[in-house]
């Protein structure tokens, strides 16, 4: 300890009583209040410290555990070499010994003896170390600044006031609790712990109650015959003991004084330099941030995706939870009545807060910094329809300008669509700090989404998913700006979804009665993923996929063939019957009704043509229409036919890409989605050329699953890279990541969706130029442990911990 320029932690005298607990000092709600010997001492190392170019200790909350004394972390920064660390050792043994706690001794935290250890726990962290950490950096500051002054660096001229004296003990009235001490002169005389005269009841707010000792200030041996620890000494021996050590101390101090005096102008010169700040300007703020804990939390490390522009600043202002609002800005073309954006600020100001709200706040950090305030983000939607009772569609405009700043951040949008990725990308950009202050850099973003259709694929047929995991994952969807949901809402395995015209599809085809998504269901996901800016589109895929279509409906299905002989068994939908075209027609119109979307997916891959090679009135109508053998043009003609259908309702169609590997007719506003592996960039060069527009799916598909980090394989895809001209590859409007059902349900839906399909949210809303996978990894890390407090049980990416879990959230 030596080494460091200056001793530990002030002893008593051998033989003096203990400081009575009542006579300690206290603030509110139970905690103590700083001493100015300890200010004095901080100052001293923190000048020192940042003379030497030291950064303050991190420290290690993994050692705090009930279980563990303060000893064990005192011997755990014993071993740590830097001076600033052993300066901040020093400070923690005195203010542990001046709390009782090296003794075992708790005088005021008097709670049940089960309590007893989580409440030391919260002392150390919020008490003491933040005193230590942000109250040290002030104090350097305040002495570094005197010093550029010509003044004393520890303390301020006489009569200027310095510190704030916390009430309680002794003083009944409370009033010490907001009345400002003066600091008192280097040289001028101090009453001691003891003394009951005037000064201490009158000008020094109530004695030892009043906010602890004073500069220099120490404490005598008790009276000889006296007795007891309430013995007091007379004023005028405290006084003669107070001048011997008096000049003991400062000639130490002054030994300390040169050396800072020395090195300082060196630190404050540097760090002009660095900051390229004018020498007039107070520097204050330059080092606080140089100094900051938090500095892992600078916004672009941990937003997701990343936006397409960003400017941050390690400034950071404060948001106090009961005070910050979300609020319609002037001149928004949405107001109140405005239910989307109401429903989202709600959302929002949970997602921020709500987690921390709902614990129960301990005492407060004494010397906590006083960063400045941002009150509001006021919110704008500057389109005349900002879209307030719509939904979105393949055109909505998601791009919005965020700017935070004092005091009131800024949020503009053309849309209501783009405001709810804003209030995302906001909402990413505030964080907890270890002592429960909510904190946002001051940033400016210009973002907008890289591709306008960018989609999440759930399986509800193979294997029925519960609302509540649907829910789930559009919460997910939203959190990783996803804007589409392709419900695969049934299949050969079942069909549950419960139509109106024709309730035995499901009655028939669903697993159970009671697996099905009733039309109220329905509506709820519609406004639910509405609410959260997501198109839902749902699929309906014919000819093939229809087993269990084929249980409600009679007739619908081809039989097959053995010989001349019906086998019994059904394949796909009966492309010659006229009445599967009734069908399909009022079916059709009942699902153009129910789902707003302008799309409706259509299926049309995987059919199966051995069972209407097998049926002879199939093999007649071939010829009759001169088919020849190439089932595919049969495929074509009953495809033209649903498509025809579809648009008879003003709606357009996607369909999977062998609809158009098989040449049928399909109309302009098609969408072709590909999904083969195999040269998938052949095909969309194909699709492009053709003048139809593309969707690609092949190089994400999140079923199949492999031992590692597969995520990265997902995040290396460039959708663009295929062989085609400009004009071409505009023909590509996005993406989706797929999670078909054969081995998922809703116990590990969400954990083998998420993260893995954020890596192809950021592919599909970033610019192309982010892929730096080092960069992604710590981002997709803090990502995933942000989806996590927010309730998605997203697998981890590799070895770890998130802090909330450190902290017991």
């Amino acid at each position: 300890m030596a080494s460091c320029g200056w001793g530990g932690p002030r002893e008593q005298p051998p033989g003096a009583p203990p400081q009575r607990p009542e006579e300690q000092p206290t603030g509110p709600e139970g905690a103590r209040g700083p001493d100015s010997v300890g200010a004095e001492h901080r100052a001293r190392a923190l000048l020192l410290a940042a003379a030497a170019g030291l950064q303050p200790p991190r420290f290690d909350w993994a050692l705090t555990r009930p279980s563990q004394s303060y000893r064990s972390i005192a011997a755990h920064w014993r071993n740590r070499e830097q001076c600033g660390q052993r300066a901040c050792l020093i400070l923690l043994e005195q203010q542990f010994a001046q709390r009782g706690h090296s003794t075992g001794k708790y005088p005021v935290y008097r709670h049940h003896q089960e309590e007893r250890d989580n409440e030391l726990v919260q002392c150390w962290k919020k008490n003491i170390l933040y005193i230590l950490y942000n109250d040290s950096v002030l104090e350097i500051n305040r002495a570094a600044q005197r010093l550029r002054q010509g003044r004393h660096p520890l303390l301020p001229p006489s009569g200027v006031t310095g510190r704030r004296r916390r009430g309680g003990g002794n003083d009944p009235s409370g009033e010490g609790r907001s009345r400002l001490a003066p600091w008192p002169a280097p040289d001028g005389p101090r009453p001691g712990p003891r003394c009951r005269g005037a000064a201490a009841r009158g000008r020094w707010g109530g004695g030892v109650a009043s906010g602890g000792r004073a500069l220099g200030r120490s404490r005598g041996p008790p009276r000889a015959g006296g007795g007891g620890a309430g013995a007091e000494l007379p004023c005028e021996r405290a006084a003669a003991g107070r001048q011997s050590r008096r000049a003991v101390g400062r000639a130490m101090g002054l030994a300390g004084l040169l050396l800072g005096l020395l090195l300082v102008p060196a630190v404050l010169v540097s760090t002009g330099l660095r900051g390229g700040a004018p020498g007039n300007e107070p520097e204050v703020e330059l080092e606080l941030v140089e100094w900051e804990a938090a500095s892992d939390a600078v916004p672009g490390g941990s937003l997701w995706p990343l936006p397409q522009w960003l400017r941050t600043s390690r400034r950071q202002l404060q948001l106090v939870p009961d005070r910050f609002q979300l609020v319609h800005g002037a001149g928004s073309s949405a107001g109140p009545a405005c239910g989307l954006l109401q429903d989202a600020f709600r959302r929002y100001y949970e997602y921020m807060f709500g987690q921390s709200r709902r614990r129960q706040p301990g005492p407060g950090p004494l010397g906590a910094r006083a960063e400045p305030e941002l009150l509001q983000l006021e919110v704008v939607i500057e389109s005349p329809e900002p879209g307030c009772y719509g939904y979105p569609h393949l055109r909505s405009s998601e791009a919005y300008h965020l700017t935070v700043t004092e005091p009131v951040a800024i949020l503009k949008a053309d849309e209501v669509w783009g405001a709810l990725r804003g209030l995302e990308t906001f909402s990413q950009l505030v964080h907890e700090d270890d002592y429960g202050s909510f904190l946002v850099n001051e940033s400016e973003i210009d973002d907008f989404p890289r591709f306008a259709h960018r989609g999440i694929l759930l399986d509800t047929s193979r294997h029925y998913l519960p609302l509540k995991s649907i829910l789930t994952n559009l919460d997910a969807m939203a959190f990783n700006k996803f804007n589409v949901l392709h419900w695969h809402i049934v299949d050969d395995q079942s069909f549950p979804y419960q139509s109106i015209y024709f309730p035995e599809l499901s009655d028939k085809g669903a697993y159970s009665y009671n697996l099905i998504y009733t039309p109220a269901d329905v509506r709820l996901v519609i406004e639910y993923a509405r609410l959260r800016g997501i198109r839902v589109i749902p699929e309906f895929d014919t000819p093939g996929h229809t087993q269990s279509w084929g249980k409600g409906q009679k007739g619908l299905l081809t039989p097959c063939y053995s010989g001349e002989q019906p086998t019994g068994s059904f394949g796909p939908v009966n492309p010659i019957l006229n009445t599967t075209y009734d069908f399909m027609t009022q079916f059709f119109k009942e699902i153009s009704s129910v789902f707003p979307d302008a799309y409706i997916h259509l299926g049309g891959d995987e059919v199966d043509f051995d069972c209407w090679k097998s049926n002879p009135d199939v093999q007649q109508f071939m010829k009759k229409q001169g088919f020849g053998y190439d089932y595919a043009k049969l495929e074509s003609y009953y495809i033209q036919k649903i498509l025809d259908i579809v648009s008879s309702y003003n709606k357009r169609h996607m369909v999977w890409q062998e609809v158009f590997d098989n040449n049928a007719q399909l109309k302009p506003d098609t969408v072709v989605e590909v999904w083969m592996e195999n040269n998938y960039a052949h095909e969309l060069s194909s699709v492009t050329k053709a003048g139809y527009t593309a969707i690609l799916a092949a190089p994400w598909y999140l079923d199949y699953i492999s031992y590692g980090q597969d995520w990265k394989k997902y995040y290396r895809v460039e959708p663009l890279h295929f062989h085609g001209s400009e004009e071409q590859k505009k023909l590509l409007i996005g993406g989706e990541a797929c999670m078909w059902g054969e081995f998922v349900d809703a116990t590990n839906l969400t954990p083998r969706l998420w993260p893995r399909a954020s890596a192809v949210g950021e592919r599909l809303w970033s610019s192309s130029n982010v892929t730096d996978l080092q960069d992604a990894y710590k981002r997709l890390t803090k990502h995933r442990c942000r989806m996590l407090r927010r309730g998605i049980a997203a697998e981890p990416l590799f070895t770890g911990y998130c802090p909330h879990e450190a902290r017991g959230q």
